[in-house]
């Protein structure tokens, strides 16, 4: 009886696995709108200016996403390529729906049924580590406050650089659920903390919102990836 039950949750749990994915087909075009939108109503003058930024973030975004990709790879023991392969459902749902909760089932799908890890400890951990490794947003903290302390020409101590370190794990905790402007104010509690102006960052920092929160989500659902990696066991290959 045991087995039949678990045969059925299975087929409930692939069921809605596959449903979700259907649902997530449009959402790149519905991304596309929004960001339309978003450029429709604020022009382009402000990415312009926010440039250096964004770039900044895309590339910080890509070497943490690299990394941990990198660590998946030795933990599965398998070539880099096929990691690239696994995430690619991941980061595109990331990418495309600004929701690392969204992500969870392509995360499981891809270290258990690509990679080979164990199914009970994937499952388990996965939603712990999206809950509470928050890699994405303590990056863009860390980078949107570096970015203010030099917008207003204020130096940064070795005892700043630690309380800047400090309060944005602590916000990256407070981020989990938040999205838009919730994550972007929370840069300003950092702020305070390093006595910074944010009132005008904070515009700017919302022009070219829609672009960081595709990077945090991928980042964050990537290192999420690498840290369950790291704690389950090496998948035994045959």
């Amino acid at each position: 009886m045991s087995g039949g039950l678990h045969q059925a949750l299975e087929t409930v749990y692939q069921a809605c696995q596959t449903l979700t994915r259907w649902v997530n087909l449009p959402v790149p075009f519905v991304l596309v709108c929004m960001a339309a939108s978003q450029v429709a109503q604020t022009g382009l003058q402000p990415i312009a200016a926010m440039g250096g930024f964004v770039i900044l973030f895309l590339l910080v975004s890509g070497l943490l996403m690299g990394m941990a990709m990198a660590l998946i790879s030795r933990r599965a023991g398998v070539p880099y390529g096929a990691v690239m392969a696994a995430m690619r459902e991941p980061f595109a749902l990331g990418v495309a729906t600004n929701n690392s909760a969204t992500c969870m089932p392509a995360m499981v799908s891809g270290l258990v049924e690509q990679l080979q890890f164990a199914r009970a400890r994937v499952e388990l951990l996965v939603p712990l580590s999206i809950s509470l490794l928050r890699v994405g947003a303590v990056a863009y903290f860390v980078c949107s406050t570096l970015f203010i302390a030099a917008l207003y020409g204020r130096p940064m101590s070795a005892l700043d650089l630690g309380v800047l370190v400090l309060v944005s794990v602590l916000s990256g905790f407070a981020s989990a659920g938040m999205a838009g402007v919730v994550t972007v104010s929370l840069v300003g509690t950092i702020c305070n903390y390093l006595t910074l102006p944010f009132e005008a960052a904070f515009i700017l920092l919302m022009a070219v919102d829609p672009i960081c929160a595709m990077a945090r989500t991928a980042v964050t659902v990537i290192c999420s990836c690498a840290a369950v990696a790291s704690i389950c066991a090496a998948p035994v290959k045959l």
